[in-house]
Parts: C-alpha cells; structure tokens; sequence
C-alpha cells in the first residue's frame, strides 16, 4: 500500500474513531434525510440501533416543531460556508419527549453531496439553571458569585454595573473594581460592530478583548430588561469561554480537510502514474517493432541504444514518482534546479521510438543557460504529456514539424511547445480543454488525462498554462515558470 493511501486512511480512521467516540451526540443529514449517527446519540435520544434512525428520517422529526425555525437559520449560515451554532434548541427524542441542546452545525463533504454535521449537546439543566439563576434572589446572588461561567449586568452606554469574579478571571483583569472601570465599547470589543451584532442577537458568539490585547471567543447568554416604556435599562447576561471548544471544532474541520485533499491526491497520482507509464510503454513497442524488421546491424545497435536508453528512463519516472509518494506526507514537495534545454534532450530520448515512427522533425531553440525552478517529477510529466501530444496529433496531410523554444524576463521563464498537426478549435473547445477525461480528436488512444494532469502539475508550482491554436494548422503550447522570489 502507498505512504499517501495509508496516510489517509489513517487521517479516515481518526475521524471516524473522534465521530464514534465523542460524548456528544453527533448527526449527519445532506439536507433531506439522516445518513449517519454516533454511540452517544443513540443514547441521548433513545433509540437502540443505528438502523432506526439512519435513511428513515428528515431532519424535521428530531426538532420541536416551534424551533424548527432555528434549524433553517442555521442552514443558511452554513450554505454561506460558516459553521453556526444554535445555543438553545429543543430536540425530540425517540419516546416523543423533548430536551435542550446546544447544536454546533458546520458544512462536512461526504462524496460528491454537500451534507450537515451537527453536534449536540444537552443543556436542558444548565438552561434551567441559567433561568433560576437570573429570576432568584439570594440564589441568583449565590449562583452568580460562584459560577465558573462569567456573569454581568451593564448599561446601553457600555458600562458594568455588576460582574462576577469568573468574568474577572475570563477577561485577565486584577479585580472586579477594575473591570467595572473599564469603557466596553472601546477596551472589550475588537470592532464596535460587535456590540451592534449583540443588540440583534440574545445570545451569540463573538470575539473579546482581554485585559492584555489577546482574544478570547465566548458564548453569550442574555437578555435585555426594559422599563415601562420599552427603553433598555440593563443588559444581563453569562458569558462561556468557548474558545477551546471552537479550537477543537477547528482542528476537526481542517482533519477533514486534510483528508479530502489526501483523496483528491492520490486519484490525481493514480492518474500521474497511469499516463506516465503508459508513454514510457509506447515508446518500447515501438522499438521492439522497429527492431523485428529486417534492419541492418548497424541500425539494431542504434535501436538497442535508444531501447536501453528508454529502458533507463522509464526507471528514472517510477523513481521520480517514488519520490512523490515520500513526500506527499507533507504539503509541500521539494523543487531544484533543472536545465530545460538537458530536460527537453532526455524526453526526446524518451520518445525517440515515436518520434521515428512519425518521421517527426524537431527545431530546439532553448539557451544552455536557462534553468527552471521545478519539481522534477512534474517536470518530466508536462515535457512528455507537451512534445508526446505534438507527435500523436501530427497532421496526415504534411510532415510533422514541432518546435522547442526559451525564453525569459524578469520574473518569468517561458518555454514554448508548437506544432503543424491537426489543431483544436479554440471557440468550441475552449472551456473545457483542460478538463478530465475530454478529447478533442478521434485518436482511440486519447484518454483525456495528458492536458488535466498538465495544468493541474504546471498550477501547483505556482505557473500556467496558455494556448494558441487553429484547426488544421497547429498548436502551441505556453508553459510560464515563475522565478524563485518573483511574485
């Protein structure tokens, strides 16, 4: 098996051992139907298997009918690719009676569907206690003094008139005095905005500033007290340090991520190989031809030499391909310095089967001194995959004429690849030239790989790809590769 497979089966395993293992109830549903559950959401709503609940139910049947609202808010916000939580919801469990939970709702991608994960958790006696807490009076007061949760009441004008010494703790102030001293809308808040968005919210999630700059996200439970004539007299509310449960949530998501693009690569390296390969494989059947015909010695010992020499570079690719597999345990793979006019020399080489099988002439106009900053894999592929594509698509009409030109500037090197062949009709074709699996000529051999792997290798140094060409009169190809430190 693969380094790049097993890594991300690997990265598949820890997710699903985090998605079954959490104590939080955890649901999955692509906007129609439940399609996957965990252990603790069995157990949080009654039901015995999984097999009660997954395929068999929209959404719409685990929520109390009134806060059905709240779920469809939550939809919008995540289509808008945010993760939203919903503080305080109430949701219906198997025997028909209900609780609350907090729901943390965020986009996950499961195939080609976009679908909806949503953690939840059951608040129903910090809810009440939450309620009790702000409504009773000695209680309150006991509560509020040793909650471990933050608790205020401050003024429209941004002023504290109460806080506990949690809240104290939470910001990094030295004492409730202080706290109470301080300007909220100028030494709290980042962005005045924010206060805005809390006059539009009861309870929301949102950025503060503590005492020494740093940023703390917290979960605000409130509500607003009003006098006899609808002005706003006090705000009340308890405040939650939610920044490592939003870090854990981050870390969840970028796990996802991560194997995403491990998946998106190997099908990409499958790919690289599958192409790679089978230019190399041509090549030595043409020799292999050219070599059973009736030949002179003096041209079998030259077929032989190019047939050793293919032979050479063909182990040279799986080498090179090798490599990728090794660092594809990180992101970023490692770049040197290539001669371009010795890269082109050795993919000729490479080709010289084809090349003699099509009577190709070639025309190499490449100064000795230029040098692409490349990885070496990638490199090889787009040569092959560019002066390969030139051969096979040669014109039956006129003698097949490529030529191989360099040049650069300041920022970029710029090597052309241009053919007399059969061309490809830009104004039908354009959008989808680099697409997978599109050809544009009636070659039984084409698969629809060379062009895709091509742009995609050429974009992940950070160059690109441009074309010129006609029907019936030729291409060429525009590879621009950027200079080391140039933007």
């Amino acid at each position: 098996m693969s380094t790049a497979k097993s890594t991300a089966l690997e990265l598949q395993k820890q997710y699903e051992n985090i998605f079954e293992f959490s104590p939080y109830a955890i649901f999955v549903h692509d906007l129609r139907e439940i399609t996957n559950v965990n252990n603790a959401f069995l157990r949080t709503y009654g039901y015995d298997s999984k097999d009660e609940i997954i395929g068999l139910h929209p959404i719409r049947t685990l929520v109390f009918p009134e806060d059905i609202t709240l779920i469809q808010k939550a939809r919008k916000a995540v289509k808008e690719g945010e993760s939203f939580l919903i503080p305080n919801v109430r949701l219906l469990k198997k025997d028909g009676s209900h609780f609350t939970a907090e729901c943390h709702v965020s986009v996950v991608g499961l195939g080609d569907k976009v679908h909806h994960q949503i953690h939840a958790i059951d608040v129903t006696e910090a809810v009440k206690s939450q309620q009790s807490l702000l409504e009773s009076g000695k209680r309150y007061r006991t509560l509020f003094d040793n909650s471990l949760d933050g608790i205020y009441k401050s003024t429209p004008d941004g002023r504290f008139v109460d806080v506990n010494q949690a809240m104290v703790d939470m910001l990094g102030y030295s004492s409730i005095d202080e706290l109470l001293a301080i300007d909220i809308k100028t030494q709290l808040y980042f962005k005045i905005e924010d206060r805005k968005i809390m006059a539009a919210h009861e309870e929301d999630q949102y950025p503060l500033k503590k005492k020494n700059g740093s940023l703390i996200w917290v979960e605000d439970h409130s509500y607003y007290e009003y006098d006899d004539e609808g002005n706003i007299l006090f705000h009340h509310g308890v405040l939650r340090d939610v920044t490592g449960k939003l870090e854990k949530q981050k870390e969840l998501e970028e796990l996802l991520k991560l194997l995403e693009d491990q998946n998106e690569r190997l099908q990409s390296f499958a790919h690289i190989i599958s192409h790679n390969i089978r230019s190399h494989s041509a090549n030595l059947s043409s020799l292999v031809h050219f070599m059973e015909e009736n030949r002179t010695e003096v041209e079998k010992a030259s077929l032989f030499e190019m047939l050793k020499t293919s032979t050479s570079k063909l182990e040279e690719t799986i080498q090179n391909l090798n490599e990728i597999i090794t660092v594809n345990r990180n992101l970023n793979q490692p770049r040197e310095f290539r001669s371009l006019s010795k890269e082109v020399d050795n993919t000729l080489k490479i080709l010289s089967g084809d090349i003699m099988e099509a009577g190709a002439e070639f025309s190499i106009k490449i100064p000795l001194e230029i040098e692409v900053h490349v990885i070496p894999a990638y490199l090889d592929s787009i040569l092959l995959n560019l002066i390969s594509n030139a051969i096979k698509y040669k014109s039956e009409s006129r003698p097949c004429m490529i030529e191989i030109s360099a040049h650069e500037n300041e920022n970029e090197i710029i090597l052309d690849v241009s053919d007399n062949g059969i061309g490809i009709d830009l104004e039908r074709n354009h959008d989808k030239l680099f697409r997978m699996y599109e050809t544009f000529s009636n070659n039984t051999d084409s698969r629809g790989f060379g062009l895709y792997i091509t742009k995609n290798q050429i974009e992940s140094m950070d160059g690109q790809v441009k074309v010129k060409s006609q029907s019936d009169v030729g291409s060429t190809f525009s590879i621009h590769f950027n200079k080391p430190g140039a933007e």
